[in-house]
């Protein structure tokens, strides 16, 4: 379900994972946000959400490590893979120089 709220409205997928962000069941969703397929809006989705909202239980740190792990298993013959690639160092950057991320 998530995957393709991404896929179709990024925009609204953000606004309902901030909204779900007082509930215990946001763990859940992302959970789901880190099994996503790896793609440009996902990526933007989670890094809205991670400026958005306190993020729980090392999210960042997993989520960053599951989508440089897909980007490393796609096939070198992939055209998109080094555009993903592009795309998640710019996500860690951003990341870093905001320092957004995790609650403590």
């Amino acid at each position: 379900m998530l995957n393709s709220l991404i896929k179709q409205n990024p925009f609204l997928a953000v606004a309902y994972l901030v909204k779900l962000s007082n509930y215990p069941i946001i763990t859940t969703y992302l959970d789901a946000l880190i099994l996503c397929e790896v793609n440009i809006n996902s990526i933007d989705v989670a890094l809205k959400v991670i400026k958005s909202m306190k993020t729980p239980n090392n999210f960042t740190a997993k989520y960053t490590s599951s989508i440089l792990d897909k980007v490393l298993e796609m096939d070198e013959a992939n055209k998109d893979r080094l555009k993903l690639a592009r795309v998640v160092i710019g996500f860690i950057k951003n990341v870093k120089k905001n320092k957004v991320g995790e609650s403590e």
